[in-house]
């Protein structure tokens, strides 16, 4: 195996890495979200009230860390991509295939 298919594999592998991450926490904002109205619905006090408003303030603040590595991820493959556009070596590999479909789930994703 290249040196350029390996620079493949690796640099796909931290993009779904990062996607993940990214979808998560997506899920946890809204689960701190649910959380929250519950707590507010069931009438607790304010100062719990406002404990779980700084677990979402910092779940919102991981969703846009996340959403950065992962548009960095994607950048990054993408240069690669454009620069080995050429290699038969690598377009002939399903890691190819697989690469440009994870560069388009990136996008619907982070849109």
């Amino acid at each position: 195996m290249s040196q350029e298919v390996k620079q493949l594999k690796l640099k796909s592998g931290v993009l779904k890495r990062n996607l993940k991450d990214f979808e998560y926490s997506c899920k946890e904002v809204t689960r701190e979200e649910q959380r929250l109205e519950k707590m507010r619905a069931d009438g607790k006090d304010e100062s719990t009230l406002k404990q779980q408003k700084q677990c979402l303030s910092e779940a919102v603040s991981g969703v846009s860390e996340a959403k950065g590595r992962a548009l960095k991820a994607r950048a990054d493959l993408q240069d690669f991509l454009d620069a080995n556009l050429e290699n038969a070596e690598i377009r002939e590999t399903e890691d190819f295939t697989a690469a440009t479909a994870m560069l388009a789930q990136a996008d619907e994703l982070l849109a």
